[in-house]
């Protein structure tokens, strides 16, 4: 059978890999899956600096990328917003981490916007990883620092391109949007369909923590958010530990896609979920981007939640007050204003983190 199988999955961070266990039929499908992708959500642990950056700083055991690989994954995705969280340093000991297999998206601009290649059953792959502007990220090809690639970089459109001549298939892994959030804002709708116009053969997202929807333009799959596939902690958040994972087969010239519920526990168990609730969930985020009533609905909600704490976030960089937030955030800014203690990152990523100014973008459009 000449049929390529691809098999992807979200965001896997594991402080304790020897904790983390994969169901049979999981195992089962990774050993015979051609390509099993994931995106690495943070640097191998390392004596690394961290980056200065606002949000959390994260890291994972040293073990986890052997872990990954001897459970079959060749591929990994590594354009994110921690790969810095232990500076230059972790970086490139977790690019080192992975050198018997396709890492894309970090190290030095040219290593980091490289398009990486596989031959599989007389077929050439490409695959591109990307990051929205978060701390970390380099420009354009023409830096010279170690960081990850970014998806609004005007080299993008020339990359996808130019390697699309030497392909027959090309996937790229945009890892943005808002966190926790159950649809993609629409300039995230746009962008993935451009990176199509320009030659992509699907466009499979991650980093919003949560599964989103999926449709296709031009018969070519775009998937906005597989959620996470293992991550250590769990949260309060419903759909935390509950993520997607996408089949894609490769026949005959077509890219037939196979969508299936994934879930992890406290114990560590990382196994399929085929409940109907999340085939009903599934149902209800594809409705929310096949309905513009309700897609839009959403989106104004979604803007508005989280609209006050981007106001909190840029006054805290400057340390300054106003009576036009919640009374909560007004009490730490006045601290923060008698302690003289500025964050300036914290309003530095509203701004350049697409999302975040997007977001904000809508709501100050809106009156809020």
């Amino acid at each position: 059978m000449n049929s390529v199988s691809i098999s992807v999955f979200g965001d896997f961070r594991a402080a304790n890999c020897d904790v983390v266990r994969f169901s049979d039929d999981l195992r089962s499908l990774l050993g015979e899956s051609d390509i099993n992708i994931c995106n690495f959500e943070a640097p191998v642990k390392s004596s690394g600096l961290p980056a200065a950056k606002s949000g959390p700083k994260l890291d994972q055991s040293e073990q986890s990328p052997l872990f990954l690989m001897e459970n079959g994954f060749n591929v990994v995705l590594l354009a994110n917003n921690h790969m810095l969280d232990h500076g230059s340093t972790g970086c490139q000991k977790t690019i080192d981490s992975f050198k018997s297999i396709i890492a894309v998206g970090a190290g030095f601009p040219d290593e980091a916007y490289t398009v990486k290649t596989s031959f599989v059953k007389g077929k050439k792959i490409g695959y591109l990883s990307l990051c929205q502007h978060e701390f970390g990220v380099v420009e354009s090809r023409d830096e010279d620092a170690i960081g990850v690639a970014w998806t609004g970089s005007l080299d993008v459109q020339e990359i996808i391109q130019e390697a699309k001549n030497s392909l027959d298939y090309l996937f790229v892994f945009p890892h943005a949007g808002i966190e926790r959030s159950f649809v993609p804002l629409p300039q995230w709708r746009r962008l993935y369909k451009k990176y199509i116009d320009w030659g992509a053969d699907g466009v499979i997202a991650s980093h919003p923590h949560t599964p989103q929807g999926w449709e296709y333009y031009h018969d070519k799959p775009i998937l906005y958010s597989l959620g996470n596939f293992y991550f250590d902690e769990l949260t309060g958040d419903e759909y935390w530990n509950k993520g997607l994972m996408a089949e894609l087969i490769i026949e005959k010239g077509a890219i037939n896609t196979n969508i299936r519920n994934i879930r992890f526990d406290s114990t560590g168990l990382v196994t399929f979920d085929d409940c109907v609730e999340r085939q009903n969930h599934n149902e209800y985020l594809n409705r929310l981007l096949n309905s513009n009533e309700e897609y839009n609905e959403y989106i104004d909600i979604l803007c508005g939640k989280i609209f006050e704490d981007h106001k909190y976030a840029i006054l805290r960089g400057l340390s300054g007050t106003t009576l036009r937030i919640r009374k909560k955030y007004a009490l730490r800014l006045f601290a923060l204003m008698l302690l003289n203690k500025r964050d300036p990152s914290a309003a530095l990523n509203r701004f350049q983190c697409e999302s975040h100014r997007w977001a904000i973008e809508y709501c100050l459009k809106k009156g809020y």
